[in-house]
């Protein structure tokens, strides 16, 4: 558990790869046996969480909030399948000084909570950012969204308070999620977006 009242570069411990680099590597079975130590996926977790925080600890930013699959893989050591990629509907908090937090659909936080034992238990929630439009433009998702955030942010008070976002969508932005003013219209449309111009022909 991460100190509340400084900033956790992680354990050095888990940043050892542990491997004798003069041997060559080695080429483990993917199948766990009793009679030998293969793939230590517990290792692997603490490895990758490890990197994270150091990188945290060293980038001057208070907390990481990710949308993007390969980063809620890589912290937080879940994944519900290929055909959640660009939905932005997943997203994981990791501060400075907490364990990292996972919002999924319902059954797969349960499902978190049974099977991913290193992760906190009231870590695992429930969420739902509208997925891009496809359940609709009710702001009330993103604001519930954000409020849920700003609980667990609160221990971020008295540390660097700032916060690294990806891959935001114009709803999170119009409900308060960054301070900046959105640049797409009401109607939805993702940012970036230009209406194109039309071409007089003869």
């Amino acid at each position: 558990m991460a100190n509340k009242t400084s900033m956790y570069a992680g354990d050095a411990n888990d940043l050892n790869p542990r491997w004798n680099w003069s041997r060559p590597i080695a080429a483990p079975g993917h199948m766990a046996v009793d009679f030998e130590e293969r793939v230590d996926f517990r290792r692997l977790h603490k490895y990758r969480l490890a990197r994270v925080r150091s990188a945290l600890a060293a980038s001057g930013l208070g907390a990481l909030l990710s949308f993007d699959q390969h980063n809620i893989r890589y912290t937080t050591s879940t994944v519900i399948g290929e055909w959640a990629r660009d939905k932005l509907l997943r997203y994981s908090l990791l501060t400075g000084n907490g364990d990292p937090y996972i919002w999924d659909f319902g059954s797969a936080a349960r499902h978190h909570q049974l099977h991913a034992p290193w992760l906190q238990q009231d870590h695992c929630r429930a969420g739902m950012t509208g997925m891009r439009g496809a359940v609709g433009a009710d702001p009330k998702l993103f604001r519930d969204a954000a409020l849920d955030l700003g609980r667990d942010l609160r221990d971020l008070r008295g540390l660097r308070s700032r916060l690294r976002f990806g891959h935001l969508d114009c709803g999170r932005r119009r409900c308060g999620l960054l301070r900046s003013r959105p640049r797409a219209s009401e109607t939805g449309r993702p940012l970036g977006y230009r209406r194109p111009r039309r071409r007089r022909t003869r």
